[in-house]
């Protein structure tokens, strides 16, 4: 077990700013070796990061790249991953750091999470939460944990796998937001357009429900995080999940259509019209061979699937490689391309 905490903060609507804050507040809990970052824009590795600390923050400050999503993974003893995006931040620290600072992180969590007009934010214990969220069993075997038999959900084809929705602490996520129960959760406004205020004000089986300023709602479900990752509250749990309707929630927004904006994706598929036997596939590179969102690819390498009558995987046919300004999309829509590997 990694002895690791998560702490995330959630927005549904897209904001600005508040990057550096987050960065550089969680950053004095932690000496790093060094740090990677991973980006649309960049997968530059920096490794003396204190003597480029401005010059990074300098570029993600940049109009261009101001919504864009940001991974950053810090080396300390193991590495601890740092995610920005225009939507959220996570952290995911050492768990004893965390709770021997945890009124000062609290409150500072609690600020942002008000200046971002936040969903969510939530503090979990992050062996439990891969642990409730885990499908396959052979990785939870790996772990020592066997899989009761009522929790294995079969399919036709034989495939076994984890049913987590029996699990009180998985989550359920749609468009990004996520619906769970946590050991802290700080709930902001827009949460409430799918999550019934009034049953969230009126939950009394936790340690703490409170409001907060500008509306928030801070609830602690116990008084320590051993007692939340505790079989023993597991009926606690459900029973959150039960009376305040997380279930219902998360069904409203997955009714709302979502759409990805395909220029961040580094992966594509396309099949050609008027042919069922083909699908082509893209994966979008940088300079050093590396994957990147399309929007900022150099390089591609493209894929022919031949698919059998059914549409379904048969083999991969072709792969050739180039630059980006000779990858003709329209014509592999059309079906009238052949590809041909270089000698």
């Amino acid at each position: 077990m990694d002895n690791l905490i998560k702490i995330s903060l959630r927005s549904y609507k897209k904001f600005k700013g508040y990057r550096k804050e987050f960065f550089d507040f969680f950053l004095q809990y932690i000496e790093p070796e060094k740090i990677e970052i991973k980006a649309p824009f960049t997968n530059r590795k920096y490794k003396n990061f204190y003597s480029t600390k401005e010059k990074f923050f300098e570029l993600i400050s940049k109009k261009e790249y101001e919504e864009e999503y940001i991974e950053i993974m810090i080396k300390q003893e193991k590495f601890i991953k740092l995610s920005l995006s225009s939507k959220g931040f996570y952290i995911v620290m050492n768990k004893n750091k965390y709770l021997d600072n945890s009124d000062e992180i609290d409150n500072h969590i609690l600020e942002l999470f008000v200046k971002m007009k936040g969903c969510i934010a939530k503090i979990e214990d992050w062996d439990y939460s891969n642990i409730q969220n885990e499908k396959i069993i052979d990785f939870l075997e790996l772990e020592g944990i066997q899989v009761p038999e009522e929790k294995i959900k079969i399919y036709r084809d034989g495939r076994k796998e984890v049913d987590i929705t029996k699990n009180p602490g998985y989550t359920r996520e749609e468009h990004y937001v996520p619906f769970g129960v946590y050991w802290k959760m700080w709930i902001g406004n827009d949460y409430y357009n799918w999550l019934s205020k009034e049953k969230l004000a009126l939950y009394t089986n936790c340690y703490r429900n409170i409001e907060l300023e500008d509306g928030v709602r801070e609830i602690i479900m116990t008084k320590t995080l051993e007692e939340f990752t505790s079989e023993e509250t597991d009926n606690l749990k459900w029973d959150f999940r039960k009376k305040v309707g997380i279930e219902e929630a998360a069904d409203k927004l997955k009714a709302i259509p979502y759409e990805m904006d395909p220029d961040y994706a580094d992966m594509e598929y396309i099949y050609p019209e008027n042919r069922k036997d083909v699908r082509y596939d893209i994966i979008y590179f940088d300079n050093k061979m590396e994957s990147i969102a399309r929007k900022y690819a150099t390089k591609y390498v493209l894929t022919e699937i031949e698919l059998d009558e059914n549409g379904k995987f048969v083999r991969e046919k072709t792969t050739v490689k180039g630059k980006i300004e000779n990858l003709d999309k329209e014509k592999l829509k059309e079906g009238k391309i052949e590809l041909k590997k270089r000698k």
